[in-house]
């Protein structure tokens, strides 16, 4: 399904998650305390992230997205990538393969993360360049991906891919307007995630994540990412969020985030997921 865009005029929602690409947003430090739900059923963590899993899709996933990476002075970098994800049957664990078709100088630059049962993602990285597939390992995960302002880590957070940890339910507050179940997770392998502390605002009615705040040691709040709500679309009876924004608070730059087109459950071979396909793809 091809993403259908607003030229004129804007809807008021989508103005103002325009108008705050270029206005300081708030922190989660200086964003308030939540606002409180009352009549909504009580949820285990489990069930909340249950709830997020089971908005995924039940075999296999292609969308077409644009990146505008914008870094403290203004200045844009534009990229376009492909994402398929897919269930694999032999394990039911997902696999997540990120590829650059623009710029020309990272065309064929590939990620490829693979979800395990227990532990952080397998993470493996091509690119042209070096003519081989190199394992993303430790600390590395945190290393920005691709020019833009999410880290391999954050990446695999965003397409819902396990990762250890422990969790733990924060009060119901309201997001953009929308109910939403609050989770915390700490990290399980300190020496593996870049952060101390991830904490998920999710909607109640889809099951999307309408923001992730994420902390570095210390309590320092490093990482947002949003969704804007008057963008979530359905296909294939799976939520997404059409158009998200993350910043990094730190090195004051964000990435806006378009998804252009998406396609569910219409078959995925399993070796498009193989390490010799990343390296092949990309020549």
């Amino acid at each position: 399904m091809r993403i259908p865009r607003p030229i004129a005029p804007l809807p008021a929602a989508l103005l103002s998650f325009t108008l705050a690409l270029s206005a300081p947003w708030a922190t989660p430090a200086d964003s308030g305390a939540p606002a409180s739900v009352d009549a909504v059923p009580d949820r285990s963590v489990d069930e909340v992230f249950d709830c997020v899993k089971q908005n995924t899709p039940g075999e296999s996933s292609e969308q077409v997205v644009e990146f505008t990476a914008v870094d403290r002075i203004g200045g844009k970098r534009v990229s376009r990538a492909k994402i398929l994800g897919k269930r694999f049957q032999e394990d039911a664990m997902r696999r997540v393969l990120l590829r650059f078709t623009k710029p020309l100088e990272i065309r064929g630059s590939a990620f490829l993360a693979i979800e395990q049962d227990e532990g952080s993602p397998d993470m493996f990285l091509y690119t042209p360049e070096m003519r081989k597939t190199k394992r993303v390992t430790g600390q590395g995960g945190g290393g920005k991906l691709f020019g833009t302002d999410f880290s391999y880590e954050d990446f695999s957070r965003w397409q819902g891919l396990n990762q250890p940890g422990s969790s733990r339910r924060l009060p119901d507050a309201v997001e953009s307007g929308q109910p939403v179940w609050v989770v915390e997770t700490r990290p399980g392998n300190k020496e593996v995630s870049s952060y101390e502390r991830v904490v998920f605002f999710v909607d109640q009615e889809t099951c999307v994540a309408l923001k992730t705040e994420s902390y570095e040691r210390g309590e320092k709040p490093r990482k947002i990412l949003t969704a804007n709500p008057g963008q979530l679309l359905e296909e294939g009876g799976v939520w997404f969020a059409s158009e998200l924004l993350m910043r990094d608070l730190r090195d004051e730059t964000h990435t806006q985030v378009l998804v252009e087109d998406v396609e569910v459950d219409r078959g995925l071979k399993d070796s498009d997921f193989s390490l010799s396909k990343l390296e092949r793809r990309g020549r």
